[in-house]
């Protein structure tokens, strides 16, 4: 919702501009998800199904080892 003070979501926070706003619901979300997700992250596992498609997860290195060889892709070498 627009106000003459800048953007607003609900009623409880207003944002002066756009970047305040992206960095707040955007910005801050992914780069904690890196932190805390992605950064751990040593493999993917993929799991599908012809009516309803596919989806992944990212595996910590203690996931990995417990899955069956071949079952887990390693996200790099090392």
């Amino acid at each position: 919702m627009a106000t003459p003070a800048g953007s607003a979501l609900g009623e409880r926070t207003i944002y002066l501009n756009r970047n305040q706003f992206w960095t707040n619901h955007l910005f801050d979300p992914f780069l904690a998800w890196v932190d805390t997700e992605l950064f751990q992250a040593t493999a993917i596992r993929f799991w599908g199904d012809i009516e309803s498609g596919t989806w992944a997860k990212l595996l910590t290195k203690e996931q990995a080892d417990a899955v069956r060889p071949g079952m887990a892709l390693p996200l790099w070498k090392g």
